[in-house]
């Protein structure tokens, strides 16, 4: 998912971010939509909101410097105007689809937060590391995702 949006970035635009945003930290659309200037810390962080029950964090993102610098320099709300059925068009056209073992298509826009997770889960290899970088309050939603 990481290369079809570094191939597209000139033709997503803010989208572009908002997809490495999410992949970067596993997150949920609606997260990266709460996003506000504030949020935004110098040298590449963003903070993150927990929401639906996940844990407060932050996320480096290192590809997305400029565009959080010009967010903090002109006082920008990141996402402002976006909805989560933009993002589900949008990653629909893209391909961005998670296909369930009897073949039917899973949740679009959370198909980036499922990839995220179980690279995650592979390079740590632990449950709870993997859980506590997700936000995940327990180890059992992390299991939902690791293990499909």
């Amino acid at each position: 998912m990481y290369s079809q949006l570094t191939l597209k970035k000139d033709q997503l635009g803010i989208y572009y971010y908002f997809g490495i945003i999410q992949l970067s930290g596993g997150l949920r659309v609606s997260e990266v939509l709460n996003i506000k200037a504030h949020d935004l810390i110098p040298y590449q962080t963003i903070f993150i909101k927990g929401l639906k029950g996940s844990q407060s964090k932050r996320v480096y993102v290192p590809e997305c410097e400029y565009f959080i610098r010009k967010c903090l320099r002109s006082n920008l709300e990141p996402f402002k105007g976006i909805s989560r059925f933009m993002v589900y068009r949008l990653y629909k056209r893209l391909g961005f689809v998670i296909l369930k073992g009897n073949g039917t298509r899973n949740a679009v826009t959370h198909s980036i937060r499922k990839q995220a997770i179980k690279e995650l889960h592979a390079s740590t290899r632990n449950i709870k590391d993997t859980a506590s970088a997700i936000g995940h309050k327990s180890s059992k939603s992390t299991e939902y995702y690791v293990k499909r």
